[in-house]
């Protein structure tokens, strides 16, 4: 004789289960109570996660990425298409960049475990200071087989600023043959005086689109930067 099984039996379908499955898929940005409506089925929001967990569904995070249009994506897109079969010419490139850096962070995502009540309890309090406790703003350049020294800007960087830094670096690194340099479009970045800079030092410079990220978002902006990659492409 076969057991009956426990528990209560399933109040949804495999087939209403895939409608929402394909709900979410449609409006990612929807609360489970905001799908419950769209779905119609007499279940609680609750069993909207527990569904949507089944098809390893999960929410997260959204990635804060630029605001695009069209010109910039396809601007974006013309560039990658443009250097797609390089393969020896990315070991030519000087990547360089600018960061700033915190003292003291804190993203407001990091989480503690205490019981009710226990609030202000030191143990589980974080500490924080007035904008961060200060930062440290500094500036590095990357390429195949170096690396430059690490230099901290002081204040907010200008024109004169950045040149000096170029300077400096451009005299003293030993870089390759018929490098080319990569900066983003910061306004110090693209001033009459370091353009003026590089082309008398005859410094060859790789154009950057407009609103792209810093190079430690790379993978939003999908450079490949691997040269041994087997394609030598970019991943758009």
């Amino acid at each position: 004789m076969l057991k009956a099984p426990s528990g209560q039996p399933r109040k949804t379908s495999a087939c209403t289960d895939r409608i929402l499955y394909c709900l979410a898929r449609i409006k990612g940005f929807a609360t489970s109570s905001e799908l419950l409506r769209h779905w119609q089925q007499e279940v609680s929001a609750r069993t909207v996660l527990r569904r949507l967990h089944e098809r390893n569904l999960r929410q997260y995070r959204p990635y804060r990425a630029p605001l695009l249009t069209k010109e910039h994506k396809r601007a974006r897109l013309n560039w990658a298409m443009s250097r797609c079969h390089w393969r020896a010419q990315w070991r030519r490139i000087i990547w360089s960049d600018e960061s700033r850096f915190l003292l003291h962070p804190m993203d407001g995502r990091r989480l503690v475990w205490r019981h009710p009540g226990e609030r202000l309890n030191d143990n589980f309090v974080v500490q924080v200071t007035q904008a961060g406790g200060g930062s440290v703003h500094v500036w590095a350049a990357i390429w195949t087989g170096g690396r430059s020294e690490l230099i901290r800007l002081q204040g907010n960087v200008n024109a004169l600023m950045y040149a000096d830094v170029l300077h400096g670096f451009f005299s003293t690194a030993d870089l390759p043959a018929h490098c080319i340099f990569q900066q983003d479009n910061a306004p110090a970045h693209k001033s009459w005086v370091i353009s003026q800079m590089l082309e008398d030092l005859a410094i060859r410079v790789l154009p950057w689109p407009a609103h792209s990220p810093d190079l430690n978002q790379e993978s939003m902006f999908g450079i490949c930067l691997d040269v041994e990659c087997e394609t030598g492409c970019m991943r758009i």
